[in-house]
């Protein structure tokens, strides 16, 4: 394992939605000035499980300690990576409300129903997507090339991101959320989508 660096990975198609661009403004001035060291890659133009394996191979190159996971529908606090690498977690991230009336959870418990969104704490969840997600470097050579392949026979929700989570559990990188974090980002849609919470 090198030593800490983070990998901001950015997968998109054309658009970054202006809200997740000042987010992810004000989250690399935070973690400067909080001395984490980071790079930051968009990649785009390309279908979302071929961007995130390219992502995946750039992180490599970095030498980076973990990858930072965003979509360009979210928004999040500036200290969002900080509080994910606080837990000492190799594989965590932020449920986002779905995009719907209900805003009801985007992650799935560990019996694989829709999770009941909380206000604090942390808690070991069955599959999680990359809305905001951190990941170790040592989660992505357990789980090897390809990281993100589409799988028909997943269980639930994107098959790439359903498959690296299942793949990454069987090597004992179970995916966790910070439900405290979670309360606090969005879904950028025609409106912000924020969790209910229980």
């Amino acid at each position: 394992m090198s030593e800490m660096l983070l990998a901001i990975a950015i997968p998109c198609h054309v658009n970054v939605m202006p809200p997740m661009a000042q987010s992810l403004a004000r989250l690399c001035g935070h973690l400067g000035a909080t001395n984490v060291p980071f790079g930051v890659r968009f990649f785009g133009n390309a279908v979302s499980t071929f961007g995130r394996n390219e992502l995946v191979k750039w992180a490599g190159d970095l030498v980076a300690s973990h990858i930072l996971w965003i979509d360009t529908d979210s928004v999040f606090p500036k200290d969002s990576a900080n509080r994910l690498l606080k837990h000492g977690k190799p594989f965590i991230g932020c449920n986002f409300a779905r995009k719907n009336a209900e805003r009801d959870s985007s992650v799935s418990d560990t019996t694989g129903q829709r999770l009941i969104a909380r206000s604090e704490g942390v808690e070991e969840v069955g599959t999680i997507g990359c809305g905001l997600t951190l990941v170790s470097m040592d989660v992505m050579h357990a789980v090897g090339d390809p990281w993100y392949k589409m799988d028909e026979d997943t269980s639930a929700g994107p098959g790439d991101e359903v498959r690296f989570c299942e793949l990454a559990r069987k090597n004992g990188y179970p995916p966790f959320v910070d439900h405290a974090l979670s309360r606090l980002c969005g879904h950028v849609g025609l409106t912000e989508f924020i969790l209910r919470v229980a």
